[in-house]
């Protein structure tokens, strides 16, 4: 094998590994990526987010083959590594084809059946998924080798943008073979296995734009076709797949019936969890569209704490800006503000009758006043916010009377093991101590809250001291 993982055997037979980081794994979802097609690396990193989201216990690996420059390899592995993908570089293959350059890097999706992992979910990057039903697929390789949706066209077999798998080194050869002979990999795959041996899968397992009927609950959502993907950093096609912006059904490859579900995309690729994630040219184009449209009254992009609406130094687009680094831009960091607090979106601010505190000497400063100062542990926030309202003339604000309104985490998104669902005291529902975030990222890691300079600082409401 051309792949670097050591390889052993477990007690009952199946194939496991070592991988780069040293887990070991007995099964992982697996997708391809090339460094030359932006719609593919970006939809690759939201197939990575919602898995993260959906199955965060299960290994995601990311193959990318060796086409391109070395800058762009190295680009393209820091943004899949950042959305939690283990990216492994397979060789180059070329086939047999009138375009060879056309299929450049798109062929890696064969070296899934030589992976040295005992069961493999195979995604195409086009994929999302939107359910932890997902993880479901691996229970089919119980009783066969290989699991796949039927194409809607009967001659073309099964479908093989979604595939569970038992890597055959045996098979990976013919498959290899019959793809460096001309034929592309699904028609490949469908000669190597033959129909009565394949588990064919119910459609919600790969929904795409020649399915009859939508399922009523997709679990993995395919935005198939050649033409334009709804992660392509283009304004006009993000206008158009927004809530409101007309539909998506005369797009080539659109899911049939499925305009909900490219609204849907919109709607996380502009939230917290994603947005951060995406190359620079999506998060232009994407802040562009949301600046435009009604978008951006539901999803404003950064803290507001961290930027000045006046200042044309310290910008979102300038802090945040991903491509000089994991932290934005260092310049713009001190000991107060950091990338992890200023670069997402504020928790949205509590509801009904709470709504009412976070207006003039405490606006925007919820997420900081609800969370629990270090020094006062429990569910009365940091009662230095609410001396600095009365101080204000705003008299009667408290965590019982500012803090009440969060919305809940929804039943059953209690979280992932890395962060355990907290207690909800009386008076700050939701609200950890130390993760300011709870309500809104009940199922993501935790942010790190900021710092308690900058806490005293806001609360004292010293602007000079908060820019120290």
């Amino acid at each position: 094998s051309d792949l670097r993982w050591e390889v052993w055997v477990d007690d009952a037979g199946g194939w496991q590994a070592v991988l780069p980081q040293g887990r070991r794994v007995g099964r992982a979802f697996v997708t391809h990526v090339s460094a030359q097609r932006q719609p593919y690396i970006d939809a690759a990193v939201m197939l990575g987010l919602s898995l993260r989201r959906h199955a965060p216990e299960v290994s995601r690996v990311a193959l990318v083959e060796r086409v391109g420059s070395a800058k762009d390899i190295v680009s393209l592995e820091a943004l899949l590594s950042r959305a939690g993908w283990i990216v492994e570089l397979v060789p180059k293959r070329r086939t047999k084809t009138s375009m060879p350059f056309y299929y450049d890097g798109i062929f890696a999706k064969i070296e899934a059946f030589r992976l040295p992992v005992d069961r493999v979910v195979y995604l195409d990057s086009d994929t999302w998924v939107r359910s932890p039903e997902v993880t479901n697929l691996f229970e089919t390789l119980e009783s066969s080798s290989l699991a796949m949706t039927r194409d809607c066209e009967a001659w073309k077999g099964h479908q093989a943008g979604v595939l569970a798998v038992r890597p055959n080194m045996d098979k990976f050869n013919a498959i290899a073979a019959l793809v460096e002979a001309g034929d592309n990999d699904q028609r490949a795959i469908n000669k190597v296995y033959p129909m009565d041996t394949v588990h064919t899968l119910p459609p919600k397992f790969n929904v795409h734009g020649s399915l009859d009927e939508l399922p009523e609950e997709p679990v993995v959502v395919h935005f198939t076709g050649y033409g334009v993907k709804p992660s392509t950093a283009r304004v006009d096609l993000l206008q158009r797949i927004r809530p409101g912006g007309g539909g998506v059904l005369y797009f080539e490859g659109a899911v049939a019936g499925g305009a909900r579900l490219y609204e849907e995309y919109f709607e996380e690729m502009v939230s917290h969890r994603s947005f951060p994630f995406f190359s620079e040219r999506l998060q232009r184009a994407l802040q562009q569209v949301s600046t435009n449209s009604s978008a951006r009254s539901s999803h404003s992009f950064g803290q507001p704490l961290c930027f000045d609406p006046a200042s044309r130094e310290y910008t979102f687009d300038r802090c945040c800006d991903v491509t000089k680094g994991a932290q934005g831009d260092p310049a713009c960091w001190d000991h107060l503000l950091d990338f992890a607090f200023c670069c997402r979106p504020p928790v949205p601010r509590p509801l009904g009758a709470a709504a009412r505190c976070w207006h003039g000497a405490l606006r925007d400063m919820h997420e900081v006043c609800c969370r629990g100062a270090a020094r006062v542990p429990g569910p009365r926030g940091d009662f230095a916010c609410w001396a600095s309202a009365a101080a204000a003339g705003e008299v009667g604000r408290s965590a019982d009377a500012c803090c009440g309104g969060f919305t809940p985490p929804a039943e059953g998104d209690g979280g992932s093991s890395s962060l355990p669902r907290p207690a909800l005291p009386p008076g700050a529902r939701c609200l950890g101590p130390g993760h300011a975030t709870t309500c809104a990222f009940p199922s993501e890691v935790a942010f790190r809250s900021p710092s308690q300079r900058l806490l005293d600082a806001l609360a004292l409401g010293s602007a000079a001291a908060a820019s120290d």
